[in-house]
């Protein structure tokens, strides 16, 4: 039979393997979550108010706005400006576990406007929630 010497150092030697790995994310994971950040685009481009939300997890919160108040926001930007066009600088996607950070620049235009009405560089989280990816934090609507 095995000792218990060996039964321990066997223990051992697989806790210690399993907390040094790493997640390897699958590239259908980075090509999920581009998927939502087109999504984003293409909701906003159409000002479809309701894809938009659909697209955030429930319990947003930047340190600044939770889902509802993100949502008015984009809602008011949609009654002030005409075909706005959303430009995102394509970034890498880092993933850990469940949660994905994409940095990257983005530029809001509108119909008319000689200037952005938006042009900052942002850090948005995406979370696998229940087998789905939802924006859930730093989605910045800060207009310059």
């Amino acid at each position: 039979m095995f000792s218990r010497q060996r039964v321990l150092w066997f223990i051992f030697i697989t806790v210690s393997a399993s907390g040094c790995s790493t997640y390897a994310p699958s590239e259908e994971d980075v090509a999920d979550v581009r998927k939502v950040l087109e999504l984003r685009k293409q909701a906003i481009e159409t000002e479809n108010i309701e894809a938009y939300g659909k697209l955030i997890i429930d319990d947003y919160f930047d340190g600044r706005l939770n889902k509802e108040q993100l949502i008015a926001e984009m809602q008011s930007i949609f009654d002030q400006y005409d075909e706005i066009k959303l430009t995102q600088q394509r970034a890498p996607v880092e993933i850990k576990k469940n949660t994905a950070r994409v940095i990257q620049q983005v530029v809001y235009t509108a119909k008319g406007l000689e200037k952005p009405f938006i042009q900052l560089r942002e850090k948005i989280l995406v979370r696998n929630y229940k087998g789905q990816w939802l924006m859930s934090y730093g989605i910045d609507m800060t207009q310059n």
